[in-house]
């Protein structure tokens, strides 16, 4: 994406999803001649107000990407969480390329459906944020809107893998899993934090 091809393939104009995105491309010194523009994302709505504060509430919103194998991966994890965790409500919020009903039908996923999983059908992302407290993902960058709302991060790694982190400069409020006992280890440890931490910790992720 940064390197230039030659051969008249090089564009003419870049649009970004966000500010950051346009700001890393713009330092590259062969675009510096070549507008930058923010186009912006569907995700962001416009009901969306202005970030306020943490969250607490013992609901964890799953946002698997639309690639099934990565879909796979972070169901799967989100699956045996809410089986260890059933104090715990666990909202599957599918992407539009791959609803619901063909991750859970799939062998892994079948008949392990635990009774604290709900799947998210004919909701907004706003309303799925509004009734959460914290966030399971890998890939998806719906996670950035999910921590401006109040959302706690939780990224599912897998060890020796290159990161799909979109938060991947985060060093504050999100934390980083490779298993399901990490996962709830890091759930009772933020319950346990005080207001006040955890207030600090967001405001300097968000």
């Amino acid at each position: 994406m940064r390197r230039p091809l030659g051969g008249g393939v090089d564009p003419d104009v870049l649009l970004c999803m966000g500010e950051l995105t346009r700001d890393e491309l713009a330092r590259e010194r062969w675009l510096s001649s070549r507008p930058v523009r923010v186009l912006g994302t569907h995700r962001r709505g416009v009901t969306m107000t202005e970030p306020t504060g943490p969250v607490r509430r013992a609901v964890c919103l799953v946002l698997p990407e639309g690639i099934r194998e990565e879909a796979d991966i972070l169901v799967r994890f989100a699956l045996e969480a809410a089986a260890c965790t059933p104090t715990t409500r666990f909202i599957l919020r599918s992407h539009p390329l791959l609803p619901p009903e063909q991750i859970l039908d799939r062998p892994e996923s079948k008949g392990r459906r635990p009774a604290n999983v709900e799947v998210s059908e004919g909701r907004s992302l706003d309303d799925d944020l509004a009734r959460s407290g914290s966030m399971l993902y890998r890939g998806s960058s719906t996670v950035v809107y999910g921590l401006l709302a109040g959302l706690k991060p939780f990224y599912v790694d897998r060890p020796g893998e290159i990161t799909l982190d979109p938060l991947y400069r985060l060093a504050e409020w999100k934390v980083r899993v490779e298993s399901v006992q990490e996962f709830t280890e890091a759930l009772v440890a933020d319950d346990r934090l005080s207001d006040e931490a955890r207030l600090v910790a967001w405001q300097t992720a968000a």
